[in-house]
C-alpha cells in the first residue's frame, strides 16, 4: 500500500529546489499594506488574506533576487509578477503560501491549499463520472485520513491557475479530469484536447497533507 504524504514541509516538500517559497500557517492580523498595492486589496478577512499572501511572495521573491518588488493584480484577479518571474499565490483561513520561479526555469506555476474537510454532495459541481468512481475506490482502500473529493478540487485548482498562466484562459470546473494517486502525485488532463504552443494540457503535480490542510502544486518548465 503506498504511504499517504503527510508532510511537515509543506509547499516545499511538493515544489521543484529551483521554486521558492513561503507559507504562512495560522490566523494572523499583523499585515502591512505597502502603498503601490493598497489599491489591489479592500477590507475584511479575505482582503487582509491577499495582503498575506503578497508578503509571503515577497519572502519568496527575496530567495530568488527580486526582493522588495510590488506585485499588482491582473484584469482576471490574478497577481502580476514582475518581470521574468512566474508564480502563485493561495490563501484559505488559516494558511496562505506563495511559490515563484524564473521565467527562463519554468513557464508555470500554480498552487492551492484547501481545508482537510469533506465538502459532502456538493462535489459533484466539479468532478466528472470517472472522477467520482475514484474517489469512492480511494476513500475505500485508503479510508478518510485525506478528504478526497476536497483534494481533487484542489489539484484542478493549482491547475487551472497554471493553465491560465499559459493560455490567459480559463476552464470550466469539469472542464478537466484529475487522477489523484496515494503517493503524493496526480495528473491533471483537459477533457478535450487543448493546445497552447503544440502541446497538450496533460502535465502532472504533487500533492501533500501539511498540518491540516491539502496542498497542491503543479509546476510547468
Amino acid at each position: 500500500m503506498a504511504e499517504l504524504l503527510i508532510t511537515g514541509d509543506g509547499l516545499r516538500a511538493i515544489l521543484p529546489p529551483t521554486v521558492a517559497c513561503a507559507q504562512l500557517l495560522g490566523e494572523s492580523t499583523d499585515a502591512e499594506v505597502r502603498t503601490d498595492e493598497q489599491h489591489l486589496v479592500g477590507r475584511g478577512a479575505r482582503a487582509m488574506q491577499s495582503v498575506l499572501a503578497r508578503r509571503c511572495a515577497r519572502e519568496a521573491l527575496g530567495e530568488i533576487g527580486f526582493a522588495h518588488m510590488p506585485i499588482g493584480r491582473q484584469d482576471s484577479g490574478a497577481p502580476a509578477w514582475p518581470v521574468g518571474i512566474v508564480g502563485s499565490l493561495t490563501h484559505t483561513d488559516g494558511y496562505l503560501g506563495a511559490a515563484v520561479g524564473l521565467g527562463r526555469h519554468h513557464r508555470a506555476i500554480g498552487i492551492d491549499a484547501e481545508p482537510n474537510e469533506p465538502v459532502g454532495g456538493a462535489h459533484r459541481a466539479f468532478t466528472t463520472e470517472d472522477e467520482i468512481h475514484q474517489l469512492a475506490e480511494l476513500g475505500h482502500y485508503f479510508g478518510n485520513e485525506i478528504a478526497w473529493e476536497r483534494l481533487l478540487f484542489s489539484t484542478k485548482e493549482a491547475a487551472y491557475k497554471a493553465f491560465h498562466t499559459l493560455t490567459d484562459r480559463t476552464l470550466p470546473m469539469t472542464g478537466a479530469r484529475s487522477r489523484v494517486f496515494p503517493d503524493g502525485t496526480f495528473v491533471v488532463t483537459t477533457t478535450r484536447p487543448n493546445r497552447h504552443r503544440g502541446e497538450r494540457w496533460d502535465w502532472p503535480g504533487r500533492w501533500c497533507r501539511y498540518d491540516d490542510f491539502l496542498l497542491a502544486a503543479v509546476v510547468v518548465s
